[in-house]
């Protein structure tokens, strides 16, 4: 019965991943790497995935560890940035299939997409230009959390990958009726089967088939009719009695077919003893072959083991690097972060000051805008008072200039004669009370123009008086006053 094949191998460089694309889309007519491939057939491939969009396979790695990758840490030039996943089986199990195991290849894309995951897939492109009919696809090592890690993704150690081939049989190989490979027993000890590279899988096959087709034409040979064959006589009836029942079936032979016999025998015996010697040979050609490669083996070994140690040296090493590395990164990450937050209580601080600050400003530029606005109205109030006073004082300085003019004119006249008629005016007031009196003289007095509201009041009061000596002296005491009021200063003054 065929056997499920699946193969995984990982790529760390640029070039490598390149050269899987130029292999996997058969971008160049020829291949000196691989001469299994047929490209007058390569029109056949076909592609069951591509998430590439016609961009390179680096192209598109690169884009997806820049999205997706949330490591902290710079990703190290040697990690393994794609690994590939190759399903196949033998010719007969394709020879017998109804689609040349489209459904099959089909089912390997499927389990592949379920356990890595569809957004990680490159592409999957199925080559029936070889030999056999196989499938590549290539795949992305990102994890769900971020991280590039072939590792997590593919196992670590023989014991994963060999659950891995566990699970492709399961969940691929068994539904097509192929049976999984022979499993190594390494819970028992059993050493696990070191891979092969494709390259030297082929010469060491190419180099079996060319032996195994010279061990066939030895064994041809040695199982040769000769090409002049001794025929030899029945026994005839009539000598059957003398020779026996036991002899009747045996044939006769001439004297010379018996010496032709014995020679034929001797060449016989003379080839078995060339082969029995040239196995000999080989037998012994093959111990010291096994002999070398034992010793190669065991250098090779040693070799590897010399490798291993130095290698897990330099892993510890870097493990303890990295891990010092990470504390400092963290020390720093604390320290930025302590810094960050005093910055930060810093800043609250000030701005609750500016806050407040501004707060009392405003309050204070609300009250003053109060102040302002009542002081405006008061000022408004007291310029419209100011107004009317001052055009009260105009009316009264032209009643007292009327007046005055009227004083003159009745001192003049007076003057000339004793008895004096006044003019029907504002003055009808004093010729009331001075009718019939012989007053010479009223002196001029300084008006405060702040006081002529008082004077007036007081002018109606006099006027109101009978007697002329009352009226002279309510004058002095208006003089004392006013003169009083002009030695302790004051507003301006008018005579």
């Amino acid at each position: 019965m065929s056997i499920g094949i699946c193969r995984v191998e990982k790529y760390q460089s640029a070039h490598d991943i390149a050269g899987i694309q130029i292999h996997d889309r058969r971008e160049r007519d020829h291949s000196n790497s691989n001469p299994d491939i047929d490209f007058s057939r390569s029109q056949d491939n076909y592609i069951l995935c591509d998430n590439t969009a016609g961009k390179s396979f680096n192209e598109y790695i690169d884009e997806q560890i820049k999205v997706r990758y949330t490591g902290k840490k710079a990703i190290r030039k040697d990690a393994v940035r794609m690994f590939q996943v190759l399903c196949t089986s033998d010719k007969e199990f394709f020879d017998r299939s109804e689609d040349n195991g489209r459904a099959y290849f089909e089912a390997c894309l499927r389990w592949a997409c379920e356990r890595w995951g569809t957004q990680n897939i490159v592409s999957a492109v199925v080559h029936l230009d070889e030999s056999v009919p196989h499938l590549h696809i290539n795949i992305v090592p990102l994890t769900e959390d971020g991280r590039l890690s072939a590792k997590a993704c593919v196992g670590d150690g023989s014991k994963a990958l060999q659950q891995l081939q566990d699970d492709f049989f399961q969940e691929c190989s068994e539904d097509f009726n192929l049976e999984r490979g022979s499993r190594t027993k390494l819970d028992e000890g059993e050493k696990p089967r070191k891979h092969q590279k494709m390259g030297d899988y082929k010469r060491n096959r190419a180099t079996i088939q060319a032996q195994e087709a010279t061990i066939r034409g030895q064994v041809e040979i040695l199982h040769a009719e000769p090409e002049n064959a001794i025929q030899g006589i029945p026994v005839p009836s009539m000598a059957k009695p003398f020779i026996g029942k036991e002899n009747k079936d045996k044939v006769l032979y001439s004297s010379d077919d018996v010496n032709a016999i014995q020679e034929l025998a001797k060449a016989m015996a003379i080839t078995a003893a060339n082969t029995e010697r040239r196995q000999a040979e080989l037998a012994a050609e093959k111990v010291k072959t096994e002999s070398e490669a034992a010793e190669i083996l065991t250098a090779a070994n040693a070799e590897a083991a010399r490798v291993m140690s130095e290698a897990e040296r330099i892993m510890s090493e870097s493990r303890k690097s990295a891990k010092r590395q990470e504390e400092y990164e963290r020390e720093k990450e604390h320290e930025f972060q302590k810094r960050e937050q005093n910055f930060e209580d810093a800043v609250s601080s000030k701005i609750e000051e500016y806050t407040r600050e501004n707060q009392n400003l405003q309050m204070k530029y609300y009250s003053l805008k109060v102040s302002y606005n009542a002081a405006t109205k008061e000022v408004d109030e007291l310029n419209k008072k100011l107004a009317e006073k001052e055009k009260k004082i105009e009316d009264l300085r032209k009643v007292n200039d009327e007046l005055k003019d009227e004083l003159r004119e009745i001192m003049h006249k007076d003057s000339e004669k004793q008895h004096v008629e006044y003019p029907t005016t504002k003055g009808d007031h004093f010729r009331n009370i001075l009718e019939g009196k012989n007053i010479q003289y009223i002196p001029s007095v300084l008006v405060n123009k702040a006081d002529l509201p008082e004077i007036e009041q007081i002018v109606q009061e006099c006027l109101a008086i009978k007697h002329v000596e009352d009226f002279s002296e309510m004058c002095r005491e208006i003089a004392e006053k006013i003169e009083h009021e002009h030695r302790i200063g004051g507003s301006e003054y008018s005579r």
